[in-house]
């Protein structure tokens, strides 16, 4: 070594300033891009589209068909077809 500790660097007081410049940037621009639209998910699903679909092809239950899926799309159907929105918006 010529006399120099290596570690001296680390006291060097710019090093440490831009280090906190860089690392308080970054974190605004986290903030910006990435937490800013997440802040209320739900009220950006108005327009989101959705596909539905049935496999179901439905059992025999007591000598009666019986097909749930149908059911289950029928209604789906019934309660978006207005335009109505799911309670709890």
């Amino acid at each position: 070594m010529n006399g120099i500790h290596p570690f001296r660097v680390l006291r060097a007081r710019p090093l440490w300033v831009a280090s906190g410049v860089i690392t308080g940037v970054l974190a605004i621009l986290f903030g910006i891009f990435y937490v800013g639209p997440n802040v209320d998910p739900a009220g950006h699903t108005k327009n989101l589209p959705v596909g539905l679909v049935n496999s179901d092809k439905g059992a025999t239950v007591g000598g009666k068909q019986l097909n749930l899926g149908a059911q289950i799309t029928g209604s789906i159907k019934a309660s978006t077809a207005g335009g109505a929105r799911s309670p709890g918006r």
